[in-house]
């Protein structure tokens, strides 16, 4: 009867409100719900809804649901508070203080109801966290490619390809994004599953790591031992890779042995060159070790060696290290050129130190050398007078001999 009922006023409403516009309709519903005629109300506030068409609106659904528990029409209630949350009502403070809804507290459905709204609102919190955490990669990345397009550096093409690689690795061992992936990239459906994408990735991502710290390091110049068992281990890590990926050979416990031991050379690496004076090590060292921790938590949990991990809601500690890691080595690097930038501008200094202690040398010794000049002039100068003196007491002589000689040829 109560459903009949239902039915014949929501004719008549419609019938009436033919011509009326939701936010007209809206109006009405709530000037009900403040007079508290509930089921006209809840009628309204599903008319409105039905002239809404498509588009989504949870606070009237919402208010809706509110509408039909005072009426009484629980099983009305109930469908609009699930259409409410499946159209992104996540108020739970509210909802579940919220006196309207008190009637439905002892129904079945509402065991149903408060489940499905604490697993959306966990879901919400989830693309919430990942939207973040993903964020911040495609930041990281986009940044500096950027610096790599303007510096044009290895080290900065080795750490944007690293950043690459690591978050085609989150996306492809987090489900939602690995079905996306696997329908963008062909190769993808290749792959025997998570575990194996994430072992294959994981160890791309592991020598994109290697060749980075090779470079950023300077183990060529610094330390030929510590280059060449940096390159056995990123041909190894080739080679696992290509086991895991073609002849889905069982690599994992030999991929966690790589994984770890080559973190192990890249922090002993990093300690090796900040103990030769090697300033910019001191932040990889720090990236290392965070990324090593992340790992090794997550491996010894993956493999159950260990029951403890660090988790922050959905990112697991290998994630949060990932991203330490990721954010510490972009400071390792804005230390280095810092500290190369300084480097530059003491060299120049000195050389401009250098350049001015030349130029006051090279001034006094064209001072003396003026002091010499005209000491050699004044002495020039001095030997002319006194020749000048010389001829002209020549020229006296040689007139009074002239008029001596012509007396005596003349007497």
């Amino acid at each position: 009867m109560q459903r009949v009922l239902s039915g014949v006023f929501l004719f008549l409403f419609c019938l009436f409100s033919v011509a009326q516009t939701p936010d007209e309709i809206l109006q009405a519903a709530n000037k009900n719900y403040s007079a508290k005629q509930y089921g006209k109300a809840a009628l309204l506030y599903a008319q409105c809804l039905d002239s809404l068409k498509d588009r989504k609106n949870p606070d009237i659904e919402y208010n809706a649901a509110c509408s039909f528990s005072r009426a009484g029409n629980h099983e009305k209630a109930f469908e609009h508070l699930n259409k409410a949350i499946e159209d992104g009502w996540i108020d739970k403070k509210h909802t579940f203080s919220d006196p309207d809804l008190v009637p439905l507290y002892g129904d079945e459905q509402w065991k149903l109801f408060t489940a499905a709204f604490e697993g959306k609102i966990e879901a919400k919190k989830t693309d919430y966290t990942w939207g973040v955490y993903f964020g911040i990669l495609f930041i990281l990345f986009f940044y500096n490619l950027f610096l790599l397009l303007m510096l044009r550096t290895k080290v900065y093409l080795f750490y944007t390809l690293l950043i690459l690689v690591f978050a085609q690795l989150e996306y492809a061992t987090n489900p939602p994004f690995a079905v996306l992936i696997s329908k963008v990239f062909f190769w993808m459906p290749l792959l025997a599953g998570v575990k194996q994408a994430f072992i294959c990735f994981a160890s791309l991502a592991t020598m994109a790591y290697l060749l980075f710290v090779r470079e950023f390091l300077q183990l060529k110049s610094k330390s030929k031992k510590l280059d060449l068992t940096l390159k056995i281990l990123i041909v190894a890590l080739a080679i696992q890779t290509l086991l895991t990926y073609f002849l889905r050979f069982p690599v994992r416990p030999i991929a966690y042995s790589m994984w770890l031991i080559s973190y192990g050379v890249a922090i002993g690496a990093g300690i090796y060159c900040w103990r030769k004076g090697y300033r910019p090590a001191r932040f990889f060292v720090l990236a290392a070790s965070l990324h090593t921790i992340g790992v090794f938590l997550g491996t010894a949990n993956d493999i159950g060696l260990i029951h403890f991990d660090i988790t922050f809601g959905v990112l697991k500690s290998y994630n949060i290290g990932g991203i330490g890691f990721l954010i510490s080595l972009a400071l390792a690097l804005g230390d280095q050129i810092n500290i190369l930038k300084k480097e530059k501008e003491n060299a120049q200094q000195k050389a401009l130190e250098n350049l001015e202690e030349k130029v006051r040398e090279r001034t006094n010794e064209l001072k003396e050398q003026k002091v010499l000049i005209e000491e050699k002039n004044k002495e020039v100068m001095d030997s002319i007078r006194y020749a000048s003196r010389i001829q002209r007491a020549l020229i006296t002589s040689e007139k009074y001999i002239s008029r001596n000689l012509k007396r005596i040829n003349n007497p």
